[in-house]
């Protein structure tokens, strides 16, 4: 299954991760700075805060894998 363009995750877009059914607001995406791991420095992230205001980061891959799903694509809470 092809993976959706990493473009489509932008800043203020809602998704909702399918098994929590936890809605998440999207605060930036950003790239990684890594020089334990050289294989994933510089590789997107995307940086997510939950309804209790916490924030969360996930690889981007991780993130489009079918984990998460568009819900809005804008600003709603």
């Amino acid at each position: 299954r092809a993976l959706p363009d990493v473009a489509v995750v932008r800043r203020g877009q809602v998704w909702r991760h399918l098994k929590r059914g936890s809605r998440y607001r999207i605060v930036l995406v950003a790239r990684a700075c890594d020089s334990a791991r050289p294989d994933r420095d510089g590789s997107a992230v995307v940086v997510y805060r939950g309804p209790d205001g916490r924030c969360w980061t996930r690889a981007m891959s991780e993130f489009l894998d079918g984990r998460f799903v568009l819900v809005s694509r804008g600003w709603l809470w």
